[in-house]
């Protein structure tokens, strides 16, 4: 449990990352489509993270490249 809980801390940075893209739309620095796809990658990269099949280094790693 503390380590889920360790793993939510760490996994912050997600909510932050999709304000700023949704605010390119916004901003018409991105389609909608577009964004709407990345979203649902990283939405499953998260969850893949949660499980255990993906480590928080590599989770990090593809949002900072996305």
């Amino acid at each position: 449990m503390e380590q889920k809980q360790e793993l939510g801390r760490d996994l912050q940075d997600l909510p932050q990352r999709v304000q700023k893209r949704f605010a390119w739309i916004k901003a018409k620095r991105i389609d909608p489509a577009v964004f709407y796809e990345w979203s649902a990658k990283a939405r499953k990269k998260k969850d893949a993270c949660e499980q255990g099949e993906l480590t928080l280094a590599e989770f990090q790693a593809w949002l900072k490249q996305s």
